[in-house]
């Protein structure tokens, strides 16, 4: 939380108190000092939500690119009217990165740089109904200049990203800045947390997950692989500079132990069966798993031994799944 300064008329084009319209119908309640335990915000502090700094730092350092960056993807195209947003989550991740690990466990300039590119999909994903909104009333205006869609597309991002355009967007749509704010502060502080965690069990990860050679510094991360939980916080890859990945997942992995021991289990009873499951290092509430990269079969032989192995994974589960559902039904 940041605390609340003295009275402005505004930051950069954003009117004093603009974000007070983005707070939910409770949260201006308690505001005004008449929630339901009738404590104003001002008595608690004086305090705003932190997402209001990293909103109006954005729309304070937005300055307009030279040159528009590649627009292969209607993501890469939305994201670059945020570029401050991810240009202050970078800088707090990279300060993160030297302050957990040292330059041979890590490269803090090239992991920012993929961090921000996952986050700037992830702010564009999260814009895009608005920005494509935009885009429309902006066509039917006649406010497009160019010869064709194209032309017309690349005008429309040049204009949100003109000195004051994102005070302007944000006025207009302040839910949508603390969306914004929300997952870029969320992003960098599940990120760093990571790297923290990761510093903490390097050691265990390389010895248990990458056969005990040191794999250099982490020179990527990319979170988002799974539906985002617990403020932000997704399963992630970590990548290595000799190439080699792990997997940090930020919850416990208590269930996927016990399938191993379920694994383990059946090959003593299965002939044939040859199964394994990913090795782990597990943490209370999070672990890192090993990666197992998809490839096809050596010889087509292989066939009958790959089908009957699945055939083994999917009885096994089956299997759990109804003695799941029958311990749920008996505890009801």
């Amino acid at each position: 939380m940041a605390r609340l300064g003295h009275s402005r008329l505004g930051h950069d084009g954003l009117s004093h108190g603009w974000w007070h319209r983005a707070l939910t119908e409770q949260e201006r309640l308690v505001w005004d000092g008449t929630g339901w335990d009738g404590t104003a915000w001002h008595d608690m502090g004086g305090t705003r939500p932190a997402w209001v700094e990293v909103v109006e730092q954005a729309v304070a350092t937005a300055v307009a690119p030279e040159v528009l960056p590649s627009m292969q993807t209607w993501q890469e195209a939305f994201a670059i009217p945020f570029r401050s947003f991810l240009t202050g989550a970078r800088d707090d991740l990279i300060a993160a990165a030297r302050g957990h690990l040292s330059p041979a466990q890590a490269d803090p300039e090239a992991t920012g740089g993929t961090f921000t590119a996952a986050l700037g999909r992830q702010l564009a994903g999260i814009a895009g109904q608005t920005m494509v909104h935009e885009l429309g009333v902006a066509r039917a205006e006649g406010r497009l200049a160019g010869h064709d869609g194209h032309a017309r597309f690349t005008d429309f991002i040049w204009q949100q990203c003109e000195p004051g355009a994102l005070a302007i967007l944000f006025e207009r749509y302040p839910v949508l800045a603390r969306l914004l704010g929300t997952a870029s502060l969320r992003a960098t502080q599940a990120s760093a947390e990571l790297l923290a965690r990761f510093a903490a069990d390097r050691t265990e990860v390389i010895q248990t997950l990458l056969g005990g050679f040191d794999p250099g510094p982490v020179v990527a991360i990319a979170p988002g692989l799974g539906d985002r939980h617990r403020q932000g916080r997704s399963v992630t890859a970590v990548s290595f500079a000799d190439g080699r990945t792990v997997i940090y997942k930020p919850r416990s992995l208590a269930t996927h132990v016990l399938f191993g021991e379920v694994v383990a289990w059946l090959n003593e009873r299965v002939p044939r069966a040859g199964l394994r499951t990913a090795a782990t290092v597990t943490r209370p509430g999070y672990g890192w798993v090993e990666f197992v990269a998809p490839r096809p079969l050596s010889w087509p032989s292989e066939d009958d031994l790959f089908y009957r192995r699945h055939g083994v994974l999917l009885a096994a589960l089956y299997a759990l799944h109804e003695i799941g559902r029958a311990s749920c039904r008996e505890r009801v």
